[in-house]
């Protein structure tokens, strides 16, 4: 797998996950359309950078859907508007091992134990990830309930 410094988040990220290289540093291991990389930063730090690159800071991002749905933890946001690309954490954003998953690439889940699941996404990729059916799909849902809010906002606007 391709080992890159930098990476902008975009339309066809599907998952950002943490991942250990061989001397305990935590980097993340992205997947994509066109396939996978490991890139020498933290997920938390990718979907930062990849806020301020489109226009705001995670800050305000992670604000603004607080004030629009009124959720406090798991917030999913907005990372860019222009091409409506939403992300929810898996887990605790304040973790810096959380897994960020693409809202619009979700395509089913599926359990595979208690706290098992498996995450099916467009172009056929299949995560495990350690919660269960139940959490990621309301995370999902969450996530669709920020993204309804936001795209009759902006419509509102025209």
């Amino acid at each position: 797998m391709q080992v890159i410094d930098d990476y902008l988040i975009n339309a066809e990220t599907f998952i950002i996950e943490p991942i250990y290289g061989e001397f305990g540093q935590l980097f993340s291991k992205v997947h994509e359309e066109r396939g996978s990389y490991i890139v020498k930063k933290k997920p938390i730090n990718l979907i930062k950078e990849s806020c301020l690159y489109y226009g705001a800071g995670y800050k305000g991002r992670l604000d603004s859907s607080i004030k629009a749905t009124g959720f406090q933890k798991k917030v999913p946001i907005c990372i860019f508007e222009g091409q409506k690309i939403f992300f929810f954490p898996l887990g605790s954003p304040n973790n810096d091992d959380s897994s960020w998953v693409a809202h619009y690439h979700v395509e089913k889940v599926t359990s595979i134990g208690p706290q098992l699941s498996y995450i099916y996404f467009m172009n056929r990729l299949k995560i495990e990830v350690p919660f269960s059916k139940a959490v990621i799909e309301g995370e999902v849902m969450r996530t669709a309930q920020l993204r309804f809010i936001m795209l009759k906002r902006w419509n509102e606007e025209n």
